[in-house]
């Protein structure tokens, strides 16, 4: 999912391949309907019939599940996730051999690799993910005070229905504001020149709202609320049919306490400041450190983690630009590794 985002690194084949991880093309992935209500039958139990209606063709697939819509015997529209039993023991299998290979070639990445699958290793069980969901859409609920409330839709979960293998949520009608922006784009090809012009600007304008709406509520989520998605890519990102925001699958979630927030707060602040001494202090209270303490470094660091990871920002204190990003941390670590 992260490589199918990054044209800068990987080859545009590759990604545009990579891109069916998005959930994008479930009939890819998917597989028959009756081995998914195997699972639902084994992990429900009686309750599996308040199922009453489940759709053949999936809504989304990835490598360790996917997504039917349902309607439950309540008359709610819903969506039913359905994990995989191997899923878990296929997941531990590739981060071991990918740790190997780690260890062999690039030592280095070690550190990063094993937050990676200590943070991921947590969606394997959808009671968790369900009691998240909970706690997070009931933030979102239009009677709350949350100033994203009445803009963004997270979907309740009926905690009745989810097990380790199985979580039901609401149903929020829409499309990714990706595969919206695409249909829009195709539609505008057929117009006239004058047509296509006015309303090529006007999807632009709208597009451009969605994504500023988007970056302010994830910014609420991880400095005000403290609980946020530690996983966001295209595929969990909604246009919903009456034009507002929908933020889905919350398998993976972040909790920072106040203190860690208001120490990224610093770190965020002292970066859109321009002031490097701040933020090389900024980022030791919050934990960084490098083998050698060069703060020049720690800076990049901190600049590439929390603020940017274009071409313009990645330069080497010798004025050498690094092709991508890898690259540009592998250098980095040659000068000082962080620790």
């Amino acid at each position: 999912q992260v490589c199918s985002t990054r044209h800068d690194m990987f080859p545009r084949p590759w990604t545009d391949a990579l891109e069916q991880l998005q959930g994008e093309h479930p009939e890819l992935l998917a597989r028959p309907l009756p081995s998914i209500w195997r699972i639902v039958s084994r992990e429900l139990g009686p309750l599996a019939s308040e199922l009453e209606e489940v759709d053949p063709a999936p809504l989304g697939a990835a490598a360790t599940g996917q997504v039917h819509r349902v309607k439950l015997r309540s008359g709610l529209d819903a969506v039913l996730k359905v994990q995989y039993p191997e899923a878990e023991r296929l997941y531990q299998q590739d981060f071991a051999s990918t740790k190997l290979f780690c260890a062999l070639l690039q030592p280095e990445h070690l550190g990063y690799l094993e937050e990676l699958r200590a943070q991921f290793a947590t969606e394997f069980d959808y009671r968790k993910e369900a009691q998240d969901l909970a706690e997070i859409s009931a933030l979102f609920e239009e009677s709350s005070d949350h100033p994203y409330a009445s803009r963004v839709r997270i979907p309740r979960p009926v905690l009745a229905l989810s097990s380790r293998n199985i979580v039901v949520m609401e149903y929020l009608p829409g499309k990714t504001l990706l595969s919206y922006a695409r249909q829009r784009m195709r539609e505008l090809e057929s117009s006239s020149f004058l047509w296509r012009l006015w309303q090529g600007w006007m999807l632009r304008r709208e597009l451009r709202q969605q994504l500023d709406l988007l970056i302010e509520v994830q910014g609420h989520q991880i400095l005000i609320d403290g609980i946020f998605n530690g996983d966001p890519h295209p595929g969990n990102v909604l246009r919903l049919d009456d034009g507002r925001l929908g933020l889905i699958d919350y398998g993976n979630v972040v909790r920072l306490s106040v203190d860690q927030r208001a120490r990224l707060g610093r770190v965020l602040i002292a970066l859109a400041n321009g002031q490097k001494a701040a933020v090389v202090d900024a980022a030791e209270a919050l934990g960084f450190r490098t083998r050698h303490g060069d703060r020049e470094i720690l800076h990049r660091y901190a600049q590439l983690w929390f603020d940017r990871d274009d071409a313009a920002s990645m330069v080497l204190p010798s004025g050498d630009c690094p092709v991508n990003v890898q690259i540009y941390l592998e250098k980095l670590n040659e000068l000082d590794p962080l620790v």
